[in-house]
């Protein structure tokens, strides 16, 4: 086995030589790995019949209990689909070839983009899920988090925006309009983003999307995952209900609160952040008005 794996290296690093392409031999285990990587998933899929599940999400709004729950529940691979960064990650169509042969997750902060949505409809991927929160809440709890990444000193390995360089001497409420400024207005153009592309992209595109909100993950997770089984067509009798974990909700966000940021921002705060938050967001996840 391990010399028809050694001559299969040599015949593709012959074969690239000639090509007049240098490869290196790290380069040449990637396209060998990828390959089985891609025959794996297809004979996954043919014995499970999985779709794969692709998660969009609002930074800070419960990504990875999701996430992880929904790799326990259906033993769904994980596959990168792309830069997972916020708010200007992209997809990478590589990454998705062997995302949409199924059987597979993943979880991003992508935009409904032109470039995404092509990408996504090119590689035949017709179905996403995008899950939000109350954008002020998100903004607490990235402030929050940021100050956690600074402590383990990775901060700048995260953030795709440029922070003060007096950041993390400021008090709370002086970080709190230091986001406002800069990492409020992509919240609001998610969210704002994929409702509008609800409404009026899903003609032009063809991917399907479910919008999930925060609460019903916190107070009522099975029925979210019951959710997202009925928008990929999934049979829900494959999974005992037992292999939903109702008690992990708070598993992997500070203290999953609504509303904190009513008792936490100034009234300024509040004014600036809720004046910004359109009357169909409102409408559509009862988020609280001020």
């Amino acid at each position: 086995m391990i010399d028809k794996f050694v001559a299969l290296i040599r015949f593709r690093r012959v074969k690239a030589e000639k090509e007049g392409t240098l490869l290196s031999l790290v380069r040449v285990f990637r396209i060998i790995l990828n390959k089985l990587e891609g025959h794996i998933r297809e004979y996954d899929f043919r014995k499970r019949n999985l779709p794969s599940i692709l998660l969009i999400t609002l930074p800070k709004s419960g990504s990875m209990f999701i996430l992880h729950s929904l790799m326990g529940i259906c033993r769904s691979r994980p596959l990168l689909t792309g830069d997972h960064g916020f708010p200007f990650g992209s997809i990478d169509g590589d990454g998705l070839k062997l995302f949409a042969k199924g059987c597979a997750i993943d979880q991003g902060h992508y935009m409904p983009s032109s470039k995404n949505l092509f990408l996504l409809k090119r590689e035949g991927i017709d179905k996403v899920v995008v899950h939000v929160r109350d954008p002020r809440q998100a903004l607490l709890s990235w402030v929050h988090y940021v100050d956690k990444l600074h402590k383990n000193n990775i901060v700048f390995t995260e953030l795709d925006i440029e922070l003060p360089l007096d950041y993390f001497d400021k008090s709370l409420e002086d970080k709190i309009d230091v986001m406002i400024e800069s990492w409020y207005p992509h919240l609001i153009n998610f969210v704002d983003g994929w409702l509008r592309y609800r409404r009026e992209g899903v003609s032009r595109w063809g991917v399907e999307v479910l919008i999930t909100e925060f609460k019903k993950m916190k107070n009522e997770p099975g029925l979210l995952f019951e959710d997202i089984f009925n928008f990929y067509n999934i049979d829900q009798s494959k999974f005992p209900s037992e292999t939903i974990n109702h008690k992990g909700t708070h598993s992997h966000f500070r203290k999953g609160e609504s509303d904190e940021w009513n008792g936490v921002f100034s009234a300024e705060q509040v004014r600036r952040t809720s004046e910004s938050i359109t009357d169909e967001m409102y409408e559509e996840f009862g988020w609280t008005r001020i």
